[in-house]
């Protein structure tokens, strides 16, 4: 039995909760030229780029020009699972924090990049996680949620600890 396979048996064992056929139908329908135009023009101008050296401003100047080409490509990658290998390729480079000594290599904190069409992609995805996500996590999960803020649990927990204290 391969890996896959293992992993495959032995998560059906778990009893794990599944996402309806509608949220899966979503979460894997054709990606729209309207998901792939709000991520690009929601992309940030001043970032690096990656290996292949196109950046936000190239896929924002180019948008009409190139969103027709990165959907069908994007969409092949959804039906045939098969990702291209510069997708594999990640340059990762040291930046100088700042006010450090540039002598001391404690000074420099990596940054890893990607390419942009990676980045797209992901993010049209997440996009759409985004969108149900809150569905299906329970009302106590707080970290990695949109609006979750952390420091929410804690609150709860002084708030349970402060009543438990009064009441005593």
């Amino acid at each position: 039995m391969d890996k896959l396979e293992d992993i495959k048996n032995y998560l059906e064992k778990q009893n794990l909760p599944q996402i309806s056929q509608q949220y899966r139908t979503m979460l894997n329908a054709p990606i729209t030229s309207k998901e792939l135009s709000d991520v690009i023009q929601g992309l940030k101008p001043v970032k690096s780029p990656g290996p292949d050296g196109f950046t936000a401003f190239f896929y924002k100047n180019y948008i009409k020009l190139l969103v027709p080409k990165v959907q069908i490509l994007f969409n092949d990658i959804l039906n045939n699972r098969l990702k291209p290998d510069s997708w594999n390729k990640i340059e990762i480079i040291s930046i100088l924090k700042p006010q450090k000594n540039p002598v001391d290599p404690g000074s420099y904190r990596p940054i890893s990049l990607s390419n942009k069409d990676y980045k797209i992609f992901t993010k049209v995805l997440t996009k759409r996680l985004e969108e149900i996500i809150s569905r299906l996590i329970k009302e106590d999960q707080y970290g990695f949620i949109k609006n979750g803020y952390i420091g929410d649990p804690i609150r709860n927990l002084i708030n349970v600890i402060y009543h438990a204290k009064k009441t005593q």
